[in-house]
């Protein structure tokens, strides 16, 4: 287990309290991370930080509104403010309110939806970048889905009555392309000595 030991790294985990955030932000936590947990509620994140805290784990809830310029710049200058550095970014938060079957789903669904899960995630990952350029290290670490990988698939929902709406696989595929393209077009634009492409 010592292989996977994240002694003093600050993590930053966007949608960290969330179903897929939380289990996340513990696992980073156990192997010995200082985990930052951000989304829109910000109480649900201190309070999750508080739980994580109260089993001698290391984090912090943090507020971030993903679909407003203002909010990221102002996370990663806090950040880097009180810790010197973001080691690890997991770009895990995702708005569902544009998640609507096709024949239904309006321009404003659509906007709401790119401006947090393309517009958002892009900016943030651009101004994590930076700092993690300046460290001459760091991971981002992007989640997509299986409907990114061979989407729309609804079987993989099974009985429990769930879909998947247009926004949703057409922005987790986008991810994986954006996955591709940044790992690839990085590695030739930054000089990391220890820079590994993405998978």
């Amino acid at each position: 287990m010592d292989r996977f030991r994240l002694d003093n790294k600050i993590i930053v985990v966007t949608g960290g309290a969330g179903k897929y955030g939380k289990p996340i932000s513990l696992a980073l936590a156990e192997a010995g991370a200082k985990v930052i947990i951000a989304s829109r509620d910000e109480s649900k994140c201190k309070e999750y930080a508080k739980e994580l805290k109260e089993k001698k784990l290391k984090a912090e809830g943090v507020g971030l509104d993903q679909g407003d310029e203002v909010s990221i710049r102002k996370l990663i200058e806090t950040i880097v403010k009180k810790h010197k550095r973001i080691d690890v970014l997991v770009n895990n938060a995702v708005s569902r309110e544009g998640c609507k079957d096709l024949d239904i789903i309006s321009k404003a669904d659509l906007e709401n939806s790119q401006l947090v899960n393309y517009t958002g995630l892009i900016l943030l990952t651009q101004s994590v970048l930076k700092i993690m350029t300046g460290q001459n290290e760091g991971n981002i670490i992007n989640i997509s889905s299986i409907q990114g990988a061979v989407g729309p698939n609804f079987r993989v929902y099974g009985e429990t009555g769930m879909s998947s709406g247009v926004t949703y696989t057409y922005e987790k595929w986008g991810m994986v392309g954006f996955n591709e393209f940044a790992s690839k077009s990085l590695k030739a634009a930054v000089n990391l000595p220890n820079w590994k492409e993405a998978s």
